[in-house]
């Protein structure tokens, strides 16, 4: 909205006309993706991280509500009382989308993000850090840094990115993957949780989750430094972007949780 008609602007009040706009402008940021020519706002807006460069992908489909209505398009573009008609037609409409495969599987969910969901239940690690948090925790937004050299901003980001404010959401920050588990590379993340916490004070306990195993060294490590700031460090977890978690009663004289990992059902 900013991009096409100015910082400020309050989507809220939009035309229909404007409404156009912006959705052939959100059909072009799609293609930009596709094709691997993104512009600096893609490039801003990704979540995830990017598709394989120089691949172009043999076949392109459309999932959802938005999917049905590159289909069929309805005649009236606010029955949803939403966009997703109108960003429908402008894929429809893209000339370079016209020039892809684009087809439409035989299987189909309307609701991707509600409905094309796959839970995984598993245990924590035997070596997490847990203290003033109050369990069971539900429905935690996952923060995934894409840019490991700073990872307080790629939180900052992510949390952005995901329509959170970091002063008054609750959320879990998640450790790169690609983290070595080294004292040097855990006294990097020390120092960044405690820059993000001071630069983003939150009333919500500080939850962490890592797939590495060092959970408790982790805590150890970062617990003198946030006074009294409830913690959780949940080690021995995979999560990826969008994912949602749940984290259950401590089982094993809390040695160890239950972590429920919400994701897309297509997270790859």
């Amino acid at each position: 909205v900013d991009e096409c008609f100015g910082a400020g602007t309050d989507a809220r009040s939009l035309t229909g006309a404007q409404l156009v706009q912006v959705t052939r402008r959100m059909a072009e940021l799609i293609v930009e993706v596709i094709d691997g020519t993104l512009s600096p706002l893609a490039q801003a807006l990704m979540q995830t991280g990017l598709l394989p460069a120089g691949v172009t992908p043999e076949i392109i489909t459309l999932s959802g509500g938005v999917g049905e209505c590159y289909r069929h398009q309805p005649a009236d573009p606010f029955c949803f009382a939403d966009i997703g008609p109108l960003l429908a037609t402008a894929l429809h409409d893209h000339p370079r989308l016209r020039e892809m495969n684009v087809q439409f599987p035989a299987q189909t969910v309307r609701a991707t993000v509600i409905g094309a969901g796959a839970h995984t239940l598993s245990l924590s690690g035997s070596t997490i850090w847990l203290e003033g948090v109050q369990l069971p925790l539900r429905n935690l937004p996952v923060a995934i840094p894409i840019d490991e050299t700073d990872l307080v901003s790629a939180w900052q980001q992510a949390l952005i990115q995901l329509d959170l404010d970091p002063k008054t959401d609750a959320y879990v920050l998640a450790l790169p993957a690609s983290l070595p588990v080294r004292y040097a590379a855990v006294l990097t993340v020390i120092n960044a949780l405690v820059d993000f916490v001071a630069r983003f004070p939150n009333p919500h306990p500080l939850l962490v989750v890592a797939g590495q195993d060092f959970g408790k060294a982790l805590g150890m490590l970062l617990r003198p430094q946030l006074q009294q700031l409830p913690l959780a460090v949940i080690d021995e977890v995979i999560v990826r972007a969008g994912d949602y978690i749940d984290i259950g009663t401590p089982l094993f004289g809390g040695s160890v949780v239950p972590v429920t990992v919400k994701s897309l059902a297509f997270p790859s």
